[in-house]
């Protein structure tokens, strides 16, 4: 059921992607089982168009809770297409989202995120995300790493003007004991 489900997801047609996302969800919630569909996920994902990338962010947020190795792969192919794109929103919120979901593959890539939240080409939105990638490395380590810190309170200083950025800046970083920042 679920390796078709996953087949489905390359569907022409939107609406069927959509209802086989959702299914995915749920059938990977409950049979915790994404290690052995994680190269056919990956596939898909590599397939597809950006704009139904959009629809898989919650499979993929499952699916990389319980697969290293495919939110490592994952990673690497959002920093690869944000290289090579001009709409990097989607991308930016995978990033996010896989960096909560498996912090040691966000710290692994730290320098990469920190490129990336210091690249003023980019909307704030990108760069907030960036931002909650790298917040969400220290999850990953016992010790405080002072560069990272040092960058993103660097960041949040410049967004204090914007007090729900603030907000969820210091939010995610009570969730993820940085108190440094």
């Amino acid at each position: 059921l679920v390796s078709n489900a996953v087949q489905l997801l390359r569907h022409p047609d939107v609406g069927v992607v959509e209802k086989s996302a959702s299914l995915l969800v749920r059938a990977l919630s409950k049979r915790r089982n994404a290690q052995s569909h994680a190269g056919l996920l990956l596939k898909v994902v590599k397939a597809c168009d950006l704009d139904v990338v959009k629809l898989l962010e919650p499979v993929i947020s499952v699916a990389s809770s319980q697969s290293a190795a495919l939110a490592s792969a994952l990673f690497d192919y959002s920093l690869e297409k944000i290289s090579g794109n001009e709409d990097h929103g989607v991308l930016y919120r995978w990033l996010a989202s896989l960096s909560l979901n498996c912090p040691a593959v966000a710290r692994s890539n730290r320098d990469r995120l920190s490129q990336l939240l210091q690249d003023e080409k980019q909307p704030s939105q990108n760069r907030d995300r960036a931002a909650s990638a790298l917040l969400s490395t220290r999850l990953a380590v016992y010790f405080v790493d002072h560069d990272t810190s040092n960058i993103l309170t660097n960041y949040i200083a410049t967004r204090s003007a914007d007090r729900w950025a603030t907000y969820r800046f210091g939010r995610q970083a009570f969730v993820s004991g940085n108190f440094d920042v």
